[in-house]
């Protein structure tokens, strides 16, 4: 009884936040590889969760050109949003670990697990992830940095 009683109380605790996550969250900061998206477009996106799915609006794309910054030659992000396209993705949470997965869905090699971790924080989720199928981070970020995603969200006042 003892042990069927500890599962059970695992089994709400693991859900604990996946239930917590559920909802639209509007984005309070985005930043890619060390460079935060420009106020305009992160006014314009939202997340939301539903079920074991996250769905970012608008679909989000970067991309990177060379910039010669001090001597050094340096990416620098180059962010657009494409209205009418969103970017969904499942996801597990791992609440014990702080750690989220997020699966691409298609071909074999899209569904590769990019593995993050995540922070919720009353009406704050923090989700950092690495770049490049790189590791999970080994522990979250408090300002951008290079190789990896953060997504500060906030749920909308009411």
């Amino acid at each position: 009884m003892i042990a069927a009683t500890f599962f059970c109380v695992w089994i709400l605790q693991a859900e604990g936040d996946q239930k917590a996550v559920q909802g639209t969250w509007t984005f309070a900061e985005y930043d890619q590889n060390g460079q935060k998206i420009p106020s305009d477009i992160l006014k314009t996106m939202s997340v939301t969760i539903k079920g074991d799915r996250l769905t970012i609006s608008p679909k989000l794309s970067v991309q990177y050109k060379s910039v010669i910054r001090n001597g050094k030659n340096e990416p620098e992000a180059i962010f657009s949003a494409d209205a009418g396209k969103h970017d969904e993705v499942t996801f597990r949470l791992n609440q014990e670990k702080g750690w989220i997965d997020l699966v691409r869905q298609g071909t074999e090699a899209e569904s590769k697990a990019i593995k993050g971790l995540y922070l919720l924080e009353g009406d704050s989720l923090t989700i950092c992830f690495a770049l490049s199928d790189k590791k999970r981070p080994k522990k979250m970020p408090e300002q951008p940095k290079t190789g990896l995603v953060r997504m500060i969200l906030t749920r909308p006042a009411k």
